[in-house]
């Protein structure tokens, strides 16, 4: 006979805080996704990072996606934390950097495997999330499990792109696109906890 998982019971504290902050993690994911996309086909439909105008925003994207990142660490309560997040967090902003301070030829390697390591910090902490949310037997959480699962596709896609020399546009397109899914299939779970 299988054992069945024990529900633990969410600290009321914990869960207030939640429940007050759901609706602004669903926006902040939520806008944070679709910039990444506009980011993902501002790089397609333009002449790619040859025109400084696209390289200067992708870079301050992803710079200000990483500070963003740290920021919310560093706000949300140590009970939230998982660990990797914030080296996620930090790949994505020095990323963003080198982006805005290298050309596109010095920063394809380094920026690609930043790329490819943040997706992979990212789909850990997914996993670990949903792992976590399950042991609270919430329900409607299977968006973090998704798009952890998503987040190390896209990894190895990264890393088969680089391996194949493919250009810095289409690794750092193929990065801002899934990202932007990702977030966008993240925040459909994010909604208020009933009271235990």
């Amino acid at each position: 006979m299988p054992n069945e998982e024990k529900k633990q019971s969410i600290p009321k504290n914990i869960l207030a805080y939640w429940n007050e902050q759901a609706a602004r993690f669903r926006t902040a994911c939520s806008t944070a996704g679709i910039l990444h996309i506009l980011a993902a086909i501002l790089i397609l439909s333009c002449a790619g990072l040859e025109q400084p105008a696209v390289k200067i925003a992708a870079g301050v994207l992803l710079t200000a996606a990483g500070v963003g990142e740290i920021l919310l660490y560093i706000w949300t309560p140590p009970y939230f934390h998982l660990q990797g997040e914030i080296v996620s967090s930090f790949l994505k902003f020095f990323s963003g950097l080198m982006l805005l301070v290298m050309t596109a030829e010095d920063a394809y390697l380094v920026l690609s495997i930043f790329l490819a390591a943040d997706r992979l910090f990212a789909g850990a902490i997914e996993t670990a999330l949903y792992r976590r949310i399950r042991s609270f037997a919430i329900e409607g959480t299977v968006g973090a499990a998704i798009s952890g699962i998503l987040n190390f596709l896209l990894s190895i896609a990264i890393v088969m792109a680089l391996h194949r020399s493919a250009t810095l546009e289409y690794i750092l397109t193929l990065s801002l696109f899934g990202c932007g899914i990702t977030l966008l299939i993240v925040q459909i779970g994010i909604k208020k906890l009933p009271e235990q």
